[in-house]
């Protein structure tokens, strides 16, 4: 079975994967380290187009597939709404469509990606991630992840109109 790490919520994005038996850290990036592979990115809020693809090359390249996956760890923010949204639904469909354990983390502050690395495999192996900036008390298994944004979301509410004077199809009363 394969780890994955998705990190998609700060100004750099990453994905990583890895055999459960894999040793060898901190990753480099794009290249396999035993059977680590990770990818950084600049995010540019594009991660409804970008992350699955990313996702699917480290998959690749570290020769797993989809249905490899057994543990995912999500960052689930404090971060930007969309990438955090988004990185979080596509965690927990994951986890859903392949019964993967989900593990969610959250960060105050971006972390360089090879400690985040380093820590995440050796939280996965100790279940909890050591050293450094308060992870441990950040880190735990769920069931469905949830995103925690910066800001409270801000939802405009639906306008209110009345029926005769709407141009929606229908029936009229």
């Amino acid at each position: 079975m394969f780890n994955l790490l998705i990190d998609a919520v700060f100004e750099r994005a990453a994905v990583a994967v890895w055999e459960d038996s894999t040793a060898a850290w901190p990753a480099r990036k794009g290249k396999h380290v035993g059977q680590a592979v990770s990818l950084e990115w600049q995010a540019k809020r594009d991660e409804l187009q970008v992350l699955l693809p990313k996702m699917e090359q480290a998959l690749k390249k570290a020769g797993a597939g989809w249905g490899d996956i057994g543990k995912i760890v999500i960052v689930t923010g404090v971060g930007n709404f969309s990438a955090t949204r988004i990185s979080v639904t596509i965690a927990n469909m994951l986890s859903l469509a392949t019964g993967a354990e989900i593990y969610e983390l959250k960060l105050d502050q971006e972390i360089p990606v090879e400690q985040l690395l380093k820590a995440t495999q050796q939280g996965l192996e100790q279940r909890r991630v050591p050293g450094g900036k308060g992870l441990e008390k950040k880190w735990r298994s769920v069931k469905l992840a949830r995103p925690v944004y910066r800001n409270e979301p801000v939802i405009t509410p639906p306008r209110k109109t009345s029926r005769s004077n709407s141009n929606c199809p229908g029936p009229r009363s």
